[in-house]
């Protein structure tokens, strides 16, 4: 059988962030209709980043 090379990507750090984050929101709002958790979750990550940047520049 021939070795096929992996072309799927890895998840960034940013990827994953956003999972446990929505992994996180879907615990939270279980039974709660009409909630996009992924949306929030990336949401979420996109304000910590720019804290992060933030923090860095006043650094």
């Amino acid at each position: 059988m021939p070795i096929v090379p992996n072309t799927v990507e890895e998840p960034t750090s940013r990827d994953r962030l956003v999972f446990y984050v929505m992994f996180a929101l879907n615990r939270a709002v279980e039974g709660v209709e009409q909630v996009s958790t992924y949306e929030l979750a990336e949401q979420i990550v996109e304000l910590v980043e720019e804290t992060q940047e933030r923090e860095a520049l006043s650094r």
